[in-house]
């Protein structure tokens, strides 16, 4: 038996827009359902505009910054067998915690506990959008 993950990312202006929303409903659910993340806004317009303003803020950390952080700690990353990257994943989303005042979140391994619930929301909802796909089958080779 063969477990495959395959991605085929749309290339364009749509495919950005449409990972932006993802990444804004992924949010909007772990600031829903983790302990310690909030969404500190007095209406719920301003709470859409927090999740879209804090979704942009995480793409542009993930395209900015991310990458650093993981050409700096690639030692401990190899040592870890890649399981650092979940603290680097932490490390960004406290970062855009910071710079989005309507979010907050309570500490530092909460902000790890978030960032992998993080990344499971956003991949279950691209597997649901057809930009993932998970598939189990026999290897013929």
């Amino acid at each position: 038996m063969r477990f495959e993950f395959s991605s085929r990312p749309q290339k364009g202006p749509g495919a950005w827009v449409t990972q932006w929303l993802v990444n804004a409903v992924g949010l909007a659910l772990v600031a829903r359902l983790v302990p310690g993340v909030r969404l500190q806004a007095a209406s719920g317009g301003e709470a859409v505009l927090a999740v879209l303003g804090g979704s942009a803020v995480l793409g542009l950390l993930n395209l900015l910054v991310k990458p650093l952080l993981l050409i700096i700690t690639l030692p401990v990353n190899i040592l870890t067998l890649g399981l650092f990257t979940l603290v680097v994943n932490g490390v960004v989303l406290w970062a855009v915690a910071a710079l989005v005042p309507a979010l907050s979140i309570a500490g530092f391994w909460t902000a790890v506990w978030a960032a992998l619930c993080l990344s499971l929301a956003t991949l279950a909802l691209n597997a649901l959008l057809g930009g993932a796909r998970v598939s189990a089958g026999r290897g013929g080779r």
